[in-house]
């Protein structure tokens, strides 16, 4: 009996995905996977990956993409500069094509941000208080981008982004971005503001 209510089950999932597929298909919904790679503002490797889709239903000019980005950056905090910090972020955005090959977008993440052990041991030095360990924050960029089909299926694509991290950094981990806790002697805590900006180039392939 167990195996044969494994085995409907199994068969009503097949058939709940061919059935959203082929609806998918009659909306001529077009999926992609994305791969970049490139260079973040201070000259350390940056990279996404991603899923999206374009919708003719919604506009043949427009794409819409979600999925994970990483790229390292350096925080100053309780008057101990450049502490490095590693983000792992997960992010959705939308472009439109201003042309064929040129498009202009908006990106939103959120940030989930790691202090580098050395940037530890480095507070340490400068502080009594327990250094930084983990911290969140949100970005917004802006983008702009070149893409050139090779072939039927995958895509070259060049893009810049210009942005801004906001984000609270305390002693310790802080979890909440809107977390409001006292300074203390033995706790501090700082509301800061980064710049961003990368270059990147990167391969899309059409489904």
């Amino acid at each position: 009996m167990y195996k044969l209510r494994s085995l409907v089950l199994i068969l009503l999932c097949v058939f709940t995905i061919k059935g959203i597929c082929s609806k998918m298909d009659s909306l001529q919904v077009k999926f992609q996977i994305g791969l970049t790679g490139g260079f973040s503002q201070n000259n350390s490797m940056a990279g996404d990956i991603y899923v999206g889709f374009v919708s003719p239903q919604i506009s043949k000019k427009l794409e819409f993409n979600l999925g994970y980005t990483y790229f390292k950056n350096t925080t100053d905090f309780d008057n101990v500069k450049d502490l490095l910090y590693y983000s792992h972020s997960i992010f959705g955005e939308a472009n439109y094509f201003l042309s064929s090959n040129i498009y202009a977008g908006a990106r939103l993440s959120v940030n989930m941000n790691f202090v580098d052990k050395a940037s530890q041991d480095k507070y340490d030095l400068f502080s009594t208080r327990n250094p930084p360990t983990y911290f969140t924050g949100l970005s917004g960029f802006g983008q702009i981008g070149y893409n050139q089909p090779i072939g039927n299926v995958i895509n070259l694509r060049l893009q810049g982004q210009i942005g801004l991290q906001n984000y609270r950094i305390a002693t310790g981990a802080l979890y909440y971005s809107n977390m409001d806790s006292p300074t203390t002697d033995s706790y501090t805590e700082e509301k800061q503001t980064k710049f961003l900006y990368d270059l990147s180039l990167g391969l899309i392939i059409k489904l």
